[in-house]
């Protein structure tokens, strides 16, 4: 499985119509277009539909470009680009509990012959609540430190770590809990699975 986080299949989303305004800004702004698949994938960890999230990444990559002066030549783009993907997700109204629906489709009973299915994965990744979703997203598939995934999503370490165990014995229950045969995931797959998750 592709050790990157892949873009979305879509050629013809919003956050693409944006490239061409932010090949124009220059650097550090081209780094910027090289961000959009993270973005993508981050946005779908939050709010799951495909067109909801392609909406934040607009909303954040222009952000961006009005902002680009006051990115610091030695931070991390990609953090910078994810908290603000995240300021742009915490100003919209959200149901339930404050986020908004996060479930694709009914969950599948896990077969039992010994392996996760990328749509066993997907359903039960997507029914977990938003803050375990991010906290798994940018810890695991994104590879981030504690530190880093918390200043993104303006926690402490503590809360970030509490949703990101939450969210591992969520998985473990829904896909493992009744199936003694079933092999669990190496890190490495689980990181696949996640960024395929994210990416389709």
């Amino acid at each position: 499985m592709a050790d990157t986080i892949a873009p979305s299949r879509s050629s013809t989303n919003q956050a693409d119509q944006h490239l061409p305004e932010v090949s124009r800004c220059g650097d550090p702004r081209t780094s910027v277009a090289s961000q959009i698949g993270p973005m993508r994938a981050y946005a779908r960890a939050l709010v799951v539909d495909g067109d909801a999230a392609d909406v934040f990444v607009t909303k954040a990559i222009a952000k961006a470009c009005e902002e680009i002066d006051r990115f610091a030549p030695e931070a991390d783009i990609r953090t910078w680009l994810f908290g603000i993907l995240r300021s742009a997700f915490d100003v919209v109204p959200h149901q339930g509990d404050g986020r908004v629906a996060n479930v694709r489709g009914p969950l599948s009973r896990p077969r039992v012959d010994g392996h996760v299915t990328p749509e066993e994965f997907t359903a039960a990744f997507n029914a977990l609540g938003v803050a375990q979703r991010e906290a798994l997203f940018l810890t695991v598939a994104a590879q981030m430190s504690f530190a880093d995934a918390a200043a993104v999503c303006k926690c402490s370490v503590i809360t970030l770590k509490r949703h990101a165990i939450a969210g591992r014995t969520r998985l473990a229950i829904t896909l493992f809990v009744g199936n003694s045969a079933r092999q669990r995931p190496s890190p490495a797959t689980s990181r696949g699975l996640l960024r395929l998750v994210v990416s389709s």
